[in-house]
């Protein structure tokens, strides 16, 4: 019974081990991510190279990051009504009905998402690219953005909303930092 016991205990010493570790983990990338957005309100942005993207002149890549568009579109649609009056059986096989039908459609909305590909910021536009669909709105020309906790919206100078979701949330201060930085920079 005592070699049980000890087995447990080595089970629980190891398991909060693996736990401290794993909290460990979490506080060196929160205090990394806290470094970077210092260093970002320092105006000192990360510099990275995307394969395959055309940039401008004089345009630099501060941010990538895979990501999601969403969308507001239709995910329920019925007919919604009835029917007022009689049928008359005229012979075997053949009725003959009277009265009137009333109904419409109606429409149920929800956020789906679309697309899936890659948030960049650069110096100059935000890009959104992907296989199916792709955009780039220039800073000048943004109306306005807001972040949310796991992603994006950016209204457009056509007055559409845009909105990214990131598969990583937990970047989303550094987005917001950097964002932030560029257009202070304009």
């Amino acid at each position: 019974m005592f070699g049980i016991k000890k087995f447990f205990d080595n089970r629980k010493e190891i398991k909060q081990e693996a736990e401290n570790r794993r909290l460990a983990e979490i506080e060196a990338k929160n205090e990394s991510r806290k470094l970077i957005i210092l260093q970002i309100q320092n105006n000192q942005l990360p510099v990275f190279e995307v394969a395959g993207l055309t940039l401008q002149r004089n345009e630099v890549v501060h941010w990538q990051q895979p990501c999601f568009e969403m969308a507001e579109r239709v995910v329920k649609r019925e007919y919604v009504g009835g029917s007022k009056g009689v049928s008359v059986r005229v012979m075997k096989g053949l009725s003959v009905s009277f009265g009137k039908q009333r109904g419409k459609f109606e429409s149920e909305t929800g956020v789906v998402q679309i697309s899936t590909g890659d948030f960049i910021v650069t110096n100059k536009r935000l890009i959104y690219t992907s296989n199916k669909k792709s955009f780039s709105h220039h800073h000048e020309k943004i109306i306005s953005i807001t972040h949310f906790e796991d992603g994006i919206g950016v209204v457009t100078p056509t007055g559409t909303m845009r909105t990214i979701g990131y598969y990583k949330s937990e970047n989303q201060p550094v987005i917001e930092a950097i964002i932030k930085a560029v257009q202070r920079n304009i």
